[in-house]
């Protein structure tokens, strides 16, 4: 496999981490940033931003993807079995929080987010392939249903002040899920 050039790493590291920043500011929305602004914050050209990405839900979903791709096996289980433990420990959990919460009716990235997720459940049932013997149907279904569950338990919690324990959503998720 082809190693990612360093300066492409800092410029795309640059981009998001500037996504974040800007989007943890109090009153900005996802829908309210724009791509100059991100690109001013980063101090990166917007030609470069587009020889990336196709828009700001791209880099946003794509460098989670990134994050997503540095789980090993173990970590991909612990996602299927216990996701709000697991989601402890995401890089950027906070500021991702945040983004969440300020932008929970924003039904095009809540829906991009969920297809994303939706992808990583997925990838590791497949690479999991014991996992995925398991189902009793079919692949995609069980994906849509899964990251849908998280996705809403997710949401409910943060809204919530997370009252419960990351493991107590995973006892109740586990329950939800029969």
């Amino acid at each position: 496999m082809k190693k990612e050039d360093l300066r492409v790493k800092r410029t795309r590291k640059l981009l998001f981490d500037s996504l974040i920043r800007l989007l943890n500011k109090p009153g900005i929305t996802f829908e309210g940033v724009t791509v100059q602004q991100i690109c001013e914050d980063a101090m990166v050209h917007r030609s470069t931003f587009y020889s990336h990405y196709t828009d700001k839900y791209d880099l946003f979903i794509v460098e989670l993807g990134r994050l997503d791709d540095r789980l090993d096996a173990a970590d991909r289980v612990m996602r299927l079995k216990k996701p709000f433990t697991m989601m402890q420990k995401l890089d950027y959990l906070e500021e991702l929080e945040h983004v969440f919460l300020a932008n929970q009716n924003d039904t095009y990235l809540a829906n991009r987010l969920q297809q994303s997720f939706k992808k990583n459940i997925e990838r590791d049932l497949t690479l999991l392939s014991a996992e995925a013997d398991k189902l009793d149907v079919p692949l995609d279904m069980y994906a849509e249903f899964h990251s849908g569950t998280i996705a809403m338990l997710h949401m409910w919690w943060l809204r919530q002040d997370k009252v419960y324990t990351a493991e107590e959503m995973d006892i109740y998720f586990e329950r939800l899920m029969g």
